[in-house]
């Protein structure tokens, strides 16, 4: 994770003249169990929570 997390800030940062860090904190997973009610919920709250906070825009 940390290889790939590594090659996509670097690669983030050329494409839009930038430097430092993306994440601040490690990578964190997590195991989901429950209904599909409960993995479209956590779905739409991940895909929702970068648009909320600025971070990319909806078409």
């Amino acid at each position: 994770m940390k290889t790939l997390m590594q090659r996509f800030s670097q690669w983030f940062n050329r494409r839009h003249d930038r430097v430092g860090r993306l994440w601040e904190s490690r990578f964190k997973s997590v195991l989901l169990e429950g209904s599909r009610e409960t993995l479209i919920k956590v779905a739409a709250y991940v895909d929702l929570n970068a648009v909320r906070a600025g971070g990319t825009r909806r078409s």
